[in-house]
C-alpha cells in the first residue's frame, strides 16, 4: 500500500499512504484551509482528557466537496473498519457527539498527507492517541488488504479475524471479476494513462491502476498543492512498489494552462481529472476521459466511491462506460 507514515512518540515507520477533508467554520463552503481551522477550533474549545475507549479510531483527511467520493469514501472505511471489529469516529458527518469522542479513542487515522496531520499530531501530544497516516483512502483489494494489516498490527488485533475478511472479499473479488466483460477488463491493459487529482485521489488510483488493472500512468499531476514537506511522501506513494513498465512522472501543479502542456507532452489513451481538462483530454489527446476531481460538472457524485474493495470494481465499471461514449477520431 505505498508507504504509510505510522507516527508514534516521536518514531516515523513506513507502511502506506493519506488523504484530505475541509470544513469552514461549520459552514457548507468546505476548503481545507477551513478544515483546518474548524479541528484547531474542536482541539481549543472542545476537547477535554477521557478514558479510552478500545477499537475506537478517528477518521480524518477525506475532505468534503474538494474530495469528490467524500461521502461514499466515508461511509466504505466505517464499514471496512467495523468488520474487524472496530469502530470509526467520522467527525465530519455525525454531530457534535463524535467531535466530543476525538479525545477518547486509541488511535487516529489520517488519509491525507498534510490535511488534518496537524490535528492528529496535537492529538497526540495533548492525549497521546498516536496516529497513522496514509497518502490516499484505499483503493482495491491489494492496498485494502494492506491498510486493514496495518491498523490490525497498531490495535492488537486478532490476526485471524483480519485474514477472514480478507479472505472473504478476495473471493467475492473473483467471482465479480468474472463478471465483467472480457473487453471491459480488458480495456485499458497497457494502455498510456494520465491523472489530474488532488494528491489523495490521484495517488489511490494511480496504484489501483498500475498494480490491478494494467495500466500504464505516465503522468500523475497532483493539483491540491500540498507542502513542500509532504511532496517527497506523495511521489513516493506515486512511485515505489508500483508494478508496471512506467514509472509516472510526478508533477505539482494548480495552473490549468501549464496542465494542460504537461499533458500534451504524452500520448494518453485516457485521462482521470476533473471536468476542466475534458476539453483539452478531447481536442488534444484524442483520449477518453473520466472526471474524478473537483470540479465535476458532467456527472453526479452522490455516494459513488472508489474506495475499498468494490470501489476498484466501480471504477472498472465507469472507466468502461466513458469509454465507451467517447466518440474518436479517425
Amino acid at each position: 500500500m505505498g508507504t504509510v507514515r505510522v507516527l508514534r512518540r516521536e518514531e516515523e515507520f513506513t507502511h502506506f499512504g493519506v488523504s484530505d477533508l475541509a470544513g469552514s467554520n461549520g459552514l457548507a463552503d468546505f476548503s481545507y484551509a477551513g478544515y483546518e481551522r474548524y479541528l484547531e477550533t474542536v482541539i481549543d474549545e472542545i476537547l477535554v482528557e477521557q478514558p479510552r475507549e478500545r477499537k475506537l479510531v478517528t477518521i480524518l483527511g477525506v475532505v468534503p466537496q474538494q474530495h469528490v467520493f467524500w461521502r461514499g469514501s466515508l461511509r466504505v472505511l466505517k464499514e471496512l473498519l467495523a468488520r474487524v471489529g472496530v469502530e470509526a469516529n467520522i467527525v465530519f458527518t455525525t454531530g457534535p457527539e463524535a467531535l466530543r469522542r476525538i479525545s477518547a479513542a486509541e488511535l487516529t487515522l489520517v488519509f491525507s498527507s498534510s490535511s488534518g496531520l496537524e490535528a492528529a499530531k496535537k492529538f497526540e501530544k495533548r492525549f497521546g492517541i498516536p496516529f497513522a497516516v496514509f497518502a490516499s483512502v484505499p483503493v482495491g483489494p491489494r492496498d485494502t488488504n494492506a491498510f486493514l494489516r496495518i491498523v490490525g498490527k497498531m490495535l492488537r488485533l486478532r490476526e485471524a479475524r483480519i485474514e477472514e475478511v480478507i479472505a472473504a472479499e478476495g473471493r467475492y473479488s473473483v467471482l465479480a471479476g468474472d463478471c465483467v466483460d472480457d473487453t471491459a477488463r480488458d480495456l485499458l491493459l497497457n494502455a498510456p494513462v494520465g491523472i489530474v487529482a488532488d494528491s489523495p485521489t490521484a495517488v489511490g488510483l494511480a496504484r489501483y491502476g498500475a498494480n490491478e488493472l494494467g495500466w500504464q500512468p505516465e503522468i500523475v499531476v497532483i493539483t491540491d498543492n500540498p507542502p513542500e514537506e509532504s511532496r517527497g511522501f506523495i511521489t513516493r506513494n506515486l512511485t515505489d512498489g508500483i508494478r508496471c513498465p512506467v514509472i509516472p512522472r510526478v508533477f505539482f501543479e494548480t495552473d490549468p494552462w501549464r496542465i494542460r502542456h504537461l499533458l500534451q507532452e504524452h500520448s494518453l489513451q485516457f485521462v482521470l481529472a476533473s471536468s476542466r481538462e475534458k476539453a483539452i483530454a478531447a481536442n488534444d489527446l484524442n483520449a477518453t476521459l473520466l472526471s474524478v476531481a473537483f470540479p465535476v460538472h458532467d456527472r453526479i457524485i452522490i455516494d459513488r466511491t472508489y474506495a475499498g474493495y468494490r470501489g476498484g470494481l466501480a471504477l472498472i465499471e465507469d472507466v468502461a462506460f466513458a469509454y465507451g461514449q467517447f466518440p474518436r477520431k479517425p
